[in-house]
């Protein structure tokens, strides 16, 4: 598994350290998905598709 420092690198030597780019652990992102808020079917497709 590649850490989030080396993801880190890998985006600074591409030059791709723009502060709109945001990234969240896998952990966060199961959160969201078992709790996405209302209307619930339609934000899980928004969220699975993203």
């Amino acid at each position: 598994m590649v850490s989030l420092q080396q993801k880190v690198k890998v985006l600074q030597q591409r030059g791709d350290t723009d502060d709109a780019v945001v990234a969240i652990s896998p952990e966060d992102v199961q959160k969201i998905v078992e709790h996405p808020g209302s209307p619930a079917i339609c934000n899980k497709l928004v969220i699975r598709l993203l």
